[in-house]
């Protein structure tokens, strides 16, 4: 794309001409009119420490905007449901609290064994349908639920060769994946995340197992639990 151009081909220079102030009130009713239909996301590939690569779906930048905006309203909603074992993305919260509580759990529990886990490709492969009912339990605003829906099955463009392009509708198609890359994709991930929090609890597997999990985004980084659990691996 050309310098000093957005994501969405509409200059930076451009949007501070027009007026910031006017271009936020201008999309700003968009969302409110059912007028607001998100860009095509661009995505691009990452190096991933483990190894392989990591694909982040990259919205536009009125996209993040409009976002961003949805999570500052949303995000304290979610966050009273969300559990005491997840760590990723909360305020208050990060990877150095997860390893604390891991810490406090070998010296002062006396775990002795560690489960490492991370869940493969979880952002890719959310389904549709369970999302959007953990969001609806909280959730009834109509534009609101359109506007995330539509976040869902964007299409996605990807720069395959110098000057060639490729657009995909997989979301669409699959009807599961959260773009990796956007503003609300944590919020979202953590929110079914914590269905398998739930299940785990409930079903009594923390109880029969006597194991403790502390998650970070997609990882189960750590799992303290008993002999036992070693044999039905």
């Amino acid at each position: 794309m050309p310098a000093g151009q957005g994501v969405d081909g509409v200059a930076f220079a451009k949007i501070e001409d027009h007026g910031i102030e006017r271009w936020l009130k201008a999309l700003q009713e968009e969302p409110r009119s059912d007028l607001y239909t998100p860009q095509p996301l661009l995505r691009v590939w990452i190096a991933k420490r483990s190894g392989g690569q990591r694909p982040l779906s990259i919205p536009t930048v009125k996209d993040r905007v409009v976002q961003t905006a949805v999570v500052l309203v949303l995000g304290p909603i979610f966050e009273g449901d969300l559990l005491p074992q997840q760590y990723g993305f909360r305020p208050g919260l990060d990877a150095k609290a997860a390893v604390r509580k891991v810490y406090f759990h070998i010296t002062q529990r006396r775990r002795s064994e560690i489960v490492d886990a991370d869940l493969s490709e979880y952002f890719s492969t959310i389904p549709h349908s369970p999302l959007l009912r953990c969001v609806v339990r909280r959730v009834a605003d109509r534009q609101i639920l359109s506007v995330l829906k539509r976040w869902l099955v964007a299409p996605v463009w990807e720069r395959i060769s110098r000057g060639a392009t490729l657009c995909t509708t997989e979301a669409r198609d699959r009807k599961r994946g959260v773009p990796q890359g956007g503003s609300a994709s944590p919020m979202l991930a953590n929110l079914y995340f914590r269905r398998f929090l739930l299940v785990w609890h409930q079903q009594g597997h923390a109880n029969r197992l006597d194991a403790t999990v502390v998650n970070y985004a997609d990882d189960v980084r750590h799992i303290e639990v008993a002999s036992e659990f070693r044999t039905q691996v």
